[in-house]
């Protein structure tokens, strides 16, 4: 869709230049037909005295110089907008992925099936496998979710390889502990039971979770066809009932206490590293841990073939030995290497990784082939020998975090990792906070540019927690969308809300509250049609803001659900627009009257080059759409004269006002007509009619953010 739109938006530009060359070249031919520059030089050689000839010659001069100064800002707008495009391109492929386990999410599974549902046509077969694992809920509840998130990270890579060892298949994480994998096969091959066996295995494989504890799996599988004209959710249906049906001859989970010794006859990679002689033979020296990853490398297998990949990382493996002697090395994925070397502080570590890393890289020869690597690398420590596994598990928790920060490497974080139990005793404290008032709302005015009035408010949700202090909302909504909680605290900020505008009402201020719909719940029919009942109860008018990358994430529903607030006469708005994942194409598609453009853009418009270049060509595009733009973030009044120049609609940020709460919102309402700018509640800002009257159609729920 992106693609054929790009197209017809180049399209309309040549047909632009073709027809202002054809209007100008008719112009020429009537000016000549009609004796034209004949009659100009009789009455330029009459009236020479005027000096009309250098008159026309200063404005050629002129008129060429704007012709230059057009081109290079033509220039400059098409290097600013290839730039946002390429992060563009960058968000929308991160956001096929699932961070935890590192596999496609059920998005990239619907592309998947999308791109290949003519397989039936064409003499082969979709087969869709559904599988979770067994007592998985045991390893949470007994060793806790961080526990958890080992083992599914494991399983995560355990299934990367099987996904890059066969063509035409697909695994995919959707959610918790279920995975699902699509099969594009011969419809006579076997294929589909082959890779169910392969799931089965690897979670049947024992995994570490402690020093001196492991866990020991089993997955059940269902599979299902895929038929011609049905819906891929009902094949997912049929392969889940499968799924359930093979569940039930399960094995039981089995948790092995055992020494340390025990646990090498799993092939545990700390085995196979310390059983190889070389510099970690001793004890009692500190080592370090490191995983390399090599990067594109299943495209790489792909073009070269498996024979000649499984020989790139054996070559791969003899460079890094030979440029770093005193290395343990051993493979343990198809794209993986596990390296164990002593280092006494971070710093020796850093540098054997620098030198890793520029051994690593370069041409490298297989075969007929010269490949060039490049690499990712994650390392943790410093430890003792005993303590390798914990730090080869932190070092490919290292290697995510590299990778979802695009960085070279980068050492393990504990703090960056975080830990699980603790963000569920966040949410236990914060479901006690949004009952005993530890939470709050606040509310940011937004002001109308041409007469500086107060054209709504924003709400934002804070909390204070008694012992932890202030915590941000990036922090505790983000947890909340991971644990379903985040429709129990959209549900209390709309009741807030509603509560706090009649407040408003009463002291005679009457505004619209704008406020923020989690990505989560855009697509969640069920959750939309609830708020809309909810916010029938509305005395004013309440405003929805939604990213769009809630609507990249599932847009089908995502698009459903906005149009179903439209028609329902609720005000939508486009939040953080140019912040990861900003698509022109799904812009056009939304149902919304507002675009708020990023404080990341506003910040530094003042002194940027690019920046004033990118909010002037969005606001413009968002006026040619039908939209109001907002500016967030304006601190500085030299920012908001040339938002003003510029043609933004209204303003947001410090400039104008913090987050206030309900009292001081009053004051400055208050202090503000008493400096004859009051609130635009006469305007669109209250289209609610007086007591007895219509009231504004229901709205949808939202978390607030910072």
């Amino acid at each position: 869709m992106t693609f054929r739109s790009q197209s017809s938006d180049a399209l309309s530009i040549r047909a632009e230049r073709i027809l202002v060359f054809a209007i100008a070249g008719t112009l020429a031919s009537i000016a000549a037909s009609l004796d034209f520059f004949e009659r100009f030089r009789a009455f330029s050689a009459r009236y020479e005295h005027f000096e009309v000839d250098e008159v026309l010659t200063a404005l050629l001069g002129f008129a060429l110089a704007g012709a230059w100064l057009a081109w290079r800002t033509s220039r400059r707008l098409s290097v600013a907008m290839a730039e946002v495009q390429s992060l563009q391109a960058q968000a929308i492929a991160a956001a096929r992925l699932d961070p935890l386990t590192g596999l496609p999410n059920r998005r990239a599974l619907a592309e998947f099936v999308a791109d290949h549902r003519n397989a039936g046509e064409g003499g082969s077969a979709l087969t869709v496998l559904i599988s979770d694992l067994n007592h998985f809920k045991a390893v949470n509840d007994t060793h806790g979710h961080r526990a958890g998130d080992i083992v599914l990270r494991e399983i995560g890579a355990r299934l990367r390889a099987v996904q890059t060892d066969h063509d035409g298949v697909l695994i995919v994480r959707l959610g918790g502990d279920e995975f699902a994998a699509v099969v594009h096969h011969d419809p006579e091959s076997d294929l589909p039971e082959r890779i169910s066996r392969r799931i089965a295995q690897a979670a049947r494989r024992p995994i570490a979770i402690a020093e001196d504890l492991t866990v020991t799996l089993s997955a059940s599988v269902g599979m299902a066809g895929v038929v011609a004209g049905t819906a891929i959710d009902e094949t997912l249906s049929a392969a889940d009932a499968a799924m359930y049906a093979a569940k039930r001859r399960a094995a039981s989970i089995r948790a092995t206490h055992a020494p340390a010794a025990a646990d090498t006859a799993h092939g545990t990679w700390r085995r196979r590293l310390l059983e190889r002689p070389g510099p970690l033979d001793g004890r009692g020296r500190t080592v370090f841990a490191a995983a390399l990853s090599i990067d594109r490398f299943a495209a790489m297998r792909a073009t070269i073939g498996h024979a000649m990949g499984a020989q790139l990382v054996r070559e791969l493996v003899e460079r890094l030995g030979a440029s770093i002697g005193e290395l343990a090395i051993e493979r343990i994925a198809p794209d993986t290497v596990a390296i164990a070397f002593d280092g006494a502080n971070a710093a020796d570590a850093a540098d054997v990784i620098e030198r890793l890393q520029i051994a690593a890289e370069g041409a490298i020869a297989v075969g007929d082939h010269v490949v060039d690597l490049s690499v990712t690398i994650g390392y943790a420590g410093p430890g003792s020998a005993d303590e390798l596994r914990v730090l080869g598990e932190q070092a490919q928790i290292a290697l995510d975090q590299a990778r979802n920060a695009r960085h070279r490497r980068a050492l393990f974080s504990k703090a960056d990792y975080g830990d699980p139990s603790d963000r569920l005793a966040l949410m236990r404290d914060m479901r006690a906070g949004l009952a005993n008032g530890e939470i709050t709302l606040r509310y940011q005015p937004k002001i109308r540019i041409r007469d500086d009035a107060i054209d709504g408010v924003e709400a934002l949700i804070r909390w204070r927690h008694p012992v932890r202090g202030s915590i941000g909302p990036e922090e505790f909504v983000r947890i909340a969308e991971e644990t379903g909680d985040i429709r129990d605290m959209t549900e209390w900020v709309l009741h807030r809300v509603i509560a706090d505008q009649a407040f408003l009402r009463q002291s005679g201020i009457r505004l619209p509250v704008h406020v923020n719909m989690p990505a989560r719940l855009v697509g969640d029919e069920a959750f939309t049609r609830r708020m809309l009942a909810l916010i029938g109860t509305a005395e004013g008018e309440i405003g929805l803001e939604v990213t769009e990358i809630a609507v990249i994430d599932d847009p089908a529903n995502a698009l459903a659900n906005l149009h179903l607030l439209a028609d329902a006469g609720i005000r939508l708005s486009i939040d953080d627009y140019g912040a990861g994942t900003s698509s022109l194409a799904y812009l056009k598609q939304l149902p919304v009257q507002e675009l708020k453009i990023d404080r990341q853009f506003i910040t530094e418009l003042v002194e940027s080059r690019r920046d004033p270049l990118i909010v002037r060509s969005t606001i413009d595009l968002a006026h040619g759409l039908g939209m109001d733009v907002t500016a967030e973030g304006v601190e500085t009044e030299a920012a908001r004269d040339m938002l003003r120049v510029m043609g933004c609609d209204r303003i947001q940020g410090f400039l104008v006002a913090p987050a206030l709460e309900i009292e001081e919102l009053i004051d400055f309402c208050a202090r503000r007509r008493g400096e004859g700018q009051g609130a635009a509640e006469e305007s669109r800002s209250c289209p609610v009619a007086a007591e007895g009257g219509n009231r504004q159609a229901p709205l949808p729920a939202t978390s607030c953010r910072a």
